[in-house]
């Protein structure tokens, strides 16, 4: 997986997502744990704290983060629906 604008890949994630496809998981699963992940790192470094040890309160954030903000949007929609992930 890659992380930044030098293209360096993230070990543990890619270490991850490897074992993923070693497990014979869909191409559509491994993309979308890839997705998950991502936006974890992005949010993780955004906000300047470790992704290995983020702490109960930053868990607490990502998860309100993660309610509130509206998903990106999909397909070809001249206006587009405003979609969020569920509470719960």
């Amino acid at each position: 997986m890659v992380v930044d604008e030098q293209f360096r890949l993230h070990p543990e994630s890619t270490a991850y997502l490897d074992a993923v496809r070693g497990m014979g998981r869909s191409v559509n699963t491994e993309r979308n744990y890839a997705y998950g992940l991502a936006l974890y790192l992005t949010w993780c470094d955004e906000r300047a704290f470790s992704w290995s040890d983020p702490g109960f309160e930053n868990l607490l954030r990502l998860r309100n983060w993660l309610v509130s903000t509206p998903l990106p949007v999909r397909g070809r929609r001249v206006q587009p629906v405003i979609r969020y992930r569920k509470d719960g």
